[in-house]
């Protein structure tokens, strides 16, 4: 295992940019030439040892494929940047761009994250324990999609625009989710197991929402472009609980099985072909009451 912690004057500066430090790339080196390794400080390359002490503990050796920052990194940009194997581990939160273009491995952030994490994700698994900002798995103002592949959870909350045009891939939001979300959606797959703000699902081309929150929802409000839930039983719900199970609320999968799935299509005003999945009680009801799938 790599350790790297901020040295004091890491304080002085705006934004740091550190794509590139990846488990992978680091393990084979030795701590002074990890050191070497060039990043970006406020747009000017620097030296990686500048601003981070480089340690390994006596035991790792041989390193293992593992990277672990510890400290505040909120003002670090592009952590996990073009990672493909290994396990990258942050002790506090994190700035903008969270796995930009990883396409492999582990990530796990003991915090916030800033915008756009996992925006760009290609492959592997992103979690973050703490709060997600605006277009996670999401598309960037000026891009085309957002999420490629790979696995996303967020166990707090997630600001809007969450996985807007988002191509491919998995998202678990275990936290509240604020507006926007999976607007523009193209695939993938959004599993939603807390409250909701409208609109949802704006301009969906394809994909899946699943809704298992506790809350009432209002489905005219919420899904707009929709249509009304029908009855349906679908024969590959079973297969994704069992590949998610231990990313949800431990009471979320125990009500689900005594739960009817009901499912809307849309986005129809664009002839999209998404779908939204919640579920009901035995009681039929005209608002969509996620209450009993907790």
């Amino acid at each position: 295992m790599t350790i790297l912690r901020p040295k004091s004057q890491a304080l002085q500066y705006t934004r740091m940019h550190l794509g590139g430090i990846t488990p992978t790339r680091v393990s084979p080196l030795t701590t002074e030439e990890i050191a070497l390794l060039e990043i970006r400080v406020d747009e000017q390359p620097q030296r990686l040892g500048d601003w981070w002490d480089v340690s390994r503990p006596s035991s790792a050796a041989p390193p293992a494929d593992s990277l672990h920052f510890v400290g505040d990194c909120s003002r670090c940009d592009a952590i996990g940047g073009g990672m493909q194997s290994g396990t990258l581990e942050v002790t506090g939160s994190v700035g903008d761009e969270l796995a930009k273009e990883m396409r492999g491995g582990t990530l796990l952030v003991h915090g916030h994250a800033g915008r756009f994490a996992a925006a760009q994700l290609i492959g592997g698994r992103v979690e973050i324990l703490g709060n997600a900002g605006e277009y996670a798995a999401g598309a960037a103002p000026g891009q085309s999609r957002g999420m490629r592949g790979g696995l996303l959870i967020v166990h707090g909350a997630c600001d809007r625009w969450l996985a807007t045009r988002m191509r491919r891939g998995t998202v678990i939001a275990r936290g509240p989710v604020a507006a926007g979300c999976a607007a523009r959606m193209l695939a993938g797959t959004v599993v939603l197991a807390d409250t909701v703000e409208a609109p949802l699902g704006c301009g969906m081309r394809r994909g899946t929402i699943i809704i298992t929150s506790q809350n009432r929802i209002d489905a005219a409000q919420l899904l707009p472009g929709f249509t009304s839930g029908e009855q349906c039983e679908l024969s590959y719900l079973p297969l994704l609980w069992n590949s998610i199970a231990k990313y949800l609320p431990e009471q979320t999968l125990a009500k689900l099985g005594d739960e009817r799935p009901l499912r809307s299509l849309g986005d129809r005003t664009l002839q999209g072909l998404g779908e939204c999945i919640w579920f009901q009680g035995p009681a039929h009801e005209n608002t969509i009451d996620p209450a009993n799938c907790s």
